[in-house]
């Protein structure tokens, strides 16, 4: 009998112990569902957009010490409005054989690289966003009205 009533307490004990355990250790089920969170799992893509390279200035503070830098970015503006920031041109030796973008500042282009859409929310608005992460390459476009100039003066 007292084997009996020893086997009971020490099941009624770790059992519970284990379980909560267990749950504890398990990954939340809404944590990678949540709403407004770009899915990193999300593979990159092959993206083509077409639009005007612009160059702006940018004033970024360091939170750290409170100092401003002015950084220089390159956004390609879409026929409908919409920025897609372009990913920074690499320098030095580990640098991948990526085309320059700043070549075709102020010129219509069609760009071919590796991104993704990424759909964001705050509060009751929800954002979708281009993200280009790779350019593969930029070619020059030409403007339908820039072409029928072209042929009138001739």
């Amino acid at each position: 009998m007292k084997n009996r009533m020893v086997h009971v307490t020490v099941c009624s004990t770790i059992a519970p112990a284990f379980l909560l355990s267990a749950a504890w250790a398990a990954p939340k089920a809404g944590k990678d569902a949540k709403p407004g969170k770009p899915d990193a799992d999300q593979a990159l893509q092959e993206i083509t957009l077409t639009g005007t390279i612009e160059q702006i200035e940018m004033t970024r503070k360091n939170k750290k010490t409170g100092e401003e830098k002015t950084i220089q970015r390159l956004v390609l503006t879409t026929a409908d409005g919409s920025k897609v920031s372009l990913p920074a041109t690499r320098k030095g030796a580990g640098a991948d054989s990526a085309p320059d973008a700043t070549a075709f500042v102020g010129k219509t282009v069609k760009i071919v690289g590796m991104g993704k859409e990424v759909t964001r929310r705050r509060g009751q608005e929800t954002k979708t966003m281009t993200l280009l992460r790779q350019i593969t390459s930029i070619e020059e476009t030409v403007v339908e009205g820039d072409a029928a100039a072209g042929d009138e003066d001739e």
